[in-house]
């Protein structure tokens, strides 16, 4: 009994549609969007009288959470490229959201790997995970 050959090179994958699909680069936008709603209130830093009468602050507390500017400006250009996808462009609307989502990603790694808080590194795996797929789509990798 003789097999047919299959061709596997031009059956779409996993890593392909996700490319071609505005879909992650929506729930990124979505998830990111959400994340004010998320964030803890921070009390402003406490001023310190030292023994020589100047006043020093408390040392700033760096929250793991991006700041509400950056939230809408990610938001935007990632929402931004999954239309550019979603209205047959997917060669520019992957680049946009592949390169947004690195830009996010190396903006907020180093805070938010550094804690104990599971929703910033959700956030910043999808950035990469993203970036990854929607880079490579754009480079033709994948």
């Amino acid at each position: 009994m003789s097999e047919l050959p299959i061709d596997t090179s031009k059956a779409p994958s996993f890593v392909h549609q996700w490319g071609l699909s505005p879909a992650p680069a929506w729930a990124f936008a979505t998830v990111l969007a959400a994340s004010p709603a998320f964030r803890p209130v921070l009390e402003a830093p406490q001023t310190v009288q030292s023994s020589s009468g100047l006043y020093k602050s408390a040392p700033k507390v760096v929250s793991p959470y991006p700041s509400t500017p950056q939230v809408a400006l990610f938001t935007a250009f990632s929402a931004l490229g999954g239309f550019m996808i979603y209205d047959n462009d997917p060669t520019n609307g992957s680049a946009v959201v592949g390169v947004w989502s690195l830009l996010y990603f190396m903006a907020n790694v180093k805070k938010s790997m550094w804690n104990l808080k599971l929703y910033p590194k959700a956030l910043t795996s999808l950035a990469l995970v993203n970036s990854v797929f929607y880079g490579g789509k754009f480079l033709n990798v994948i």
